[in-house]
């Protein structure tokens, strides 16, 4: 089985922690859940994805509900530290999966870690309202961009998985067999 690492980016910043896990949660669970009900009707992935999230060893910003850029008092939450453990991430994971959905600011980092994922070739998969505040002709040029998280995974299972899966109707939110 090979692995295809996935980087979850997005706005942290100026974000609670519950903000900025949700959705990460959310989306691993959903990629969790929609591989056990493939596997059950009997389709035999080859591939699994695992997800990559910049917040794993955060746990000190639990109770935070306005996340600074930085915590120099935190070994893992210096500038330095979270620029080099990201751009690691970037540079290892075969696709990123970006998350704007809601956005009150612009993200610095977030397009930071596009432009490197872009740098480097790889898979760029966006998640935005057509009036968000990212909303710009050359991030649009960066990748995939989809409104929903749900479109999301689903464009994410599509490129990742080599087996046919059943089709997504967006209009309904439906997946569907072929």
């Amino acid at each position: 089985m090979r692995n295809y690492y996935v980087y979850l980016c997005g706005p942290i910043t100026g974000t609670s922690y519950k903000e900025c896990t949700g959705w990460r949660e959310y989306l691993e669970t959903k990629i969790e859940n929609n591989r056990k009900e493939l596997e059950a009707q009997k389709v035999k992935l080859c591939e699994r994805i695992i997800t990559v999230n910049p917040l794993r060893c955060e746990n000190h910003l639990a109770k935070k509900r306005n996340i600074k850029d930085h915590y120099d008092d935190q070994i893992l939450g210096t500038g330095k530290v979270i620029k080099l453990r990201d751009q690691f991430d970037v540079k290892r994971c075969h696709v990123i999966l970006v998350n704007f959905v809601g956005a009150k600011k612009v993200s610095i980092f977030s397009v930071m870690e596009i432009a490197w994922a872009h740098l480097l070739g790889k898979n760029i998969i966006i998640t935005m309202e057509d009036s968000n505040i990212h909303s710009h002709a050359v991030l649009k040029e960066m990748g995939i961009i989809v409104p929903t998280l749900d479109q999301a995974i689903y464009v994410l299972e599509s490129m990742v998985y080599t087996q046919k899966l059943p089709i997504y109707n967006p209009s309904t939110k439906l997946i569907t067999e072929n």
